[in-house]
């Protein structure tokens, strides 16, 4: 309890004891004893009004919070709380891998996935959080971990972030290399850890599916399919890259209109 709220119940304390003794003893009226009680009732309804007002005002916003939080975000904090059994002040609102492709042009194309692939060129985790007004405008440590399927760290660096109150979007600053790169382990599912100031605040999964030129060996090893009918998909050509506000943005619209 802090203590200027102490100091008010303190405060109607004595009045309220001033009242009683003032009415008990006759002193007054009738009347007056009949004022001085609704007037001291009348100022306790208005005090403990704009205690309640307060507390409403303090709920309100993490309920806006809430209704911006992603699918993955929600099941990311939840696993990570089941494993750590603690929360942290930050909300998290976002979590992901950007998939970054460089095209023949020289332009980055990018795209948030929960499906990668071993052909991909580099994955880029990133999250976005929520700070209360009471600490922000200081310097976070975010820290990112990408694990493969036995549990081994493919990837970790952490991002020193000055946050401010509200939502903060923190990629990673550094990128994990997919295409090419034979110090990967295991495809399979992978999980990406993100940690707040030292504690677990998401724990999130996602798809790490093998290079194509490896499925093709695998189907014709096995004779459950021939090269000839195993096709890429072509890229799609746009107008440039999208920035990672543009990505989410479009991420929330797809998920509004499934829902």
């Amino acid at each position: 309890m802090r203590v200027g709220r102490r100091g008010t119940y303190i405060w109607l304390g004595l009045i309220g004891v001033i009242v009683a003794l003032l009415t008990l003893s006759g002193a007054l009226g009738a009347f007056a004893s009949i004022l001085f009680v609704g007037a001291y009732l009348a100022l306790l309804a208005g005090v403990f009004a704009t205690e309640r007002l307060r507390q409403l005002q303090n709920v309100l916003p993490t309920l806006a919070v809430n209704t911006r939080t992603t699918p993955a975000a929600r099941a990311a904090v939840g696993r990570a709380r089941r494993l750590t059994n603690y929360n942290t002040d930050e909300v998290v609102t976002d979590v992901g891998v950007i998939v970054n492709e460089q095209n023949k042009n020289g332009r980055w194309q990018r795209r948030i996935a929960q499906s990668v692939s071993t052909d991909d060129q580099a994955l880029q985790p990133y999250v976005k959080i929520n700070v209360p007004p009471e600490i922000s405008q200081r310097v976070a440590l975010i820290k990112f971990d990408v694990l493969d399927r036995t549990g081994k760290v493919q990837f970790s660096r952490q991002v020193e972030q000055y946050v401010r109150d509200g939502e903060n979007l923190i990629p990673s600053d550094q990128q994990l290399p997919m295409r090419g790169n034979d110090k990967l382990g295991r495809t399979g599912t992978w999980d990406l850890h993100v940690s707040i100031n030292g504690t677990l605040a998401a724990c999130h999964s996602f798809v790490v599916a093998p290079a194509v030129a490896e499925r093709r060996a695998r189907l014709a090893d096995d004779g459950e399919a021939r090269l000839s009918s195993i096709s890429v998909p072509a890229d799609k050509e746009d107008d440039g890259p999208l920035s990672l506000e543009e990505l989410l943005r479009e991420q929330r619209e797809e998920s509004s209109h499934r829902s």
